[in-house]
């Protein structure tokens, strides 16, 4: 039997690569959305720590303002970081919506091979079995020509 050769092959590939590559981007874009999300969680723990601490020392008052300073510092830090953690996630988003397009597009083209596949191997086997089923009759006929 014939082994089966898919003519899209090279295009699946093709597709099967550039998957791999959206794969790829997803998961970086992913990784920034979630690192951002650390750093935003780091910086209120940090403005939370600090701001516990100045009750603890209400006394001084040049304390006080570092730890207003601070914690002003902290909530603008946590504003950018939320800006740019909500344009890293449409980002995400758009690479998210591209890798499922192009995996679509890779299944379809496997499920198209899968098919071809199958039908091929009927094929073949029909075949073989007309094959046997000749020969088999041509044996017969012998036997019934050596008999008669």
């Amino acid at each position: 039997m014939r082994k089966f050769q898919f003519n899209l092959e090279k295009i699946l590939e093709l597709r099967k690569y550039d998957e791999q590559q959206w794969e790829i981007k997803l998961g970086q874009a992913t990784g920034r959305c979630n690192a951002l999300k650390k750093k935003i969680e780091e910086r209120r723990s940090r403005r939370k720590r600090t701001f516990n601490q100045r009750r603890l020392d209400s006394g001084d008052m040049r304390m006080f303002m570092y730890v207003e300073n601070y914690t002003h510092r902290m909530d603008q830090e946590i504003t950018e970081l939320r800006a740019e953690l909500e344009q890293a996630e449409k980002e995400r988003k758009d690479v998210q919506e591209k890798f499922l397009e192009v995996s679509k597009k890779r299944k379809i083209l496997d499920k198209l091979k899968e098919r071809k596949q199958q039908m091929y191997y009927k094929q073949q086997e029909k075949q073989e079995q007309k094959v046997l089923d000749e020969i088999s009759s041509a044996q017969y006929a012998r036997k019934l020509e050596d008999v008669g």
